[in-house]
């Protein structure tokens, strides 16, 4: 039977949610964060297809939730290996920089429907932090004057603005959590150690030609204007073109390969 997760930004858009499936009287299950967890999350709820339509059917109260993601119930589950990652509390003398976090949407990732994306605001500001994680970690892209920084664990793709995380190629809602821990110990560890910390304001120089061909259609269907895509490649890496020009990419059949050509191009 297919099974629907969804989570909130907040414990209070949590509370009024179970409130109404309770009044409304609806079977879900709570999945809740692990203690090394609860400072980047909260419960996520999860419910049958038929029970979620019958919510959206009766509520007539206004909720606000991230959004909507299949539940495989058979994925291991992590909270074990989130204990084992994150135990124990962070120093007492860190100066945390990131504040809370609030995941904000959540949904199928576009690079792999399997896999999960995210988008979670932060009460921080860490614009400053950013050319110090540019140089703690190795092949990252990095824009100063777009303040964003860009970078993988595995196969998932990690992306830092001044006051907003976004996650792509999660596995489920445990991944969820921890990177988002991850981040915020990163973060918080690399500001709190600075003065050891060489800053790196270098961006990542741009792609060859090739690999941004590569991220493209290949169907040269001239809606870009050029008369194929390797000539559409051509024309980003010389600063002329318009990546969303691409329609096929950003509006039609090949969206599956808009976040890989975004992350690409993104030292451009």
């Amino acid at each position: 039977m297919l099974r629907q997760l969804t989570t909130f930004p907040h414990i209070r858009e949590y509370d009024a949610f179970i409130s109404t499936l309770n009044q409304l009287s609806l079977d879900y299950e709570i999945i809740t964060p692990p203690e090394g967890y609860r400072s980047v999350s909260v419960p996520a709820v999860v419910m049958t297809e038929k029970a979620k339509t019958e919510f959206f059917e009766h509520c007539k109260t206004h909720l606000f939730f991230s959004g909507w993601v299949n539940h495989n119930g058979n994925k291991v589950n992590l909270s074990s290996q989130v204990s084992k990652d994150y135990e124990g509390e962070s120093p007492l003398e860190w100066q945390d920089v990131v504040g809370s976090s609030r995941i904000m949407v959540l949904g199928p990732c576009l690079a792999d429907s399997e896999k999960l994306r995210l988008i979670a605001h932060i009460s921080g500001d860490i614009t400053e932090v950013l050319p110090f994680i540019n140089g703690v970690l190795k092949n990252t892209v990095y824009n100063q004057h777009a303040n964003y920084l860009i970078y993988s664990e595995g196969y998932r793709r990690i992306t830092l603005f001044s006051q907003k995380i976004t996650l792509a190629k999660i596995d489920d809602i445990y991944d969820v959590w921890r990177l988002l821990e991850s981040v915020r110990r990163l973060v918080n560890d690399t500001w709190n150690k600075r003065d050891s910390i060489e800053p790196n304001f270098t961006s990542r120089k741009k792609p060859v030609v090739i690999e941004i061909y590569k991220h493209l259609p290949k169907t040269n269907c001239r809606e870009c204007g050029c008369e194929t895509c390797l000539a559409f490649a051509v024309k980003l890496h010389s600063g002329d073109g318009n990546i969303t020009q691409c329609r096929p990419v950003f509006e039609g059949e090949f969206i599956h390969l808009q976040t890989e050509l975004l992350e690409i191009c993104a030292g451009l």
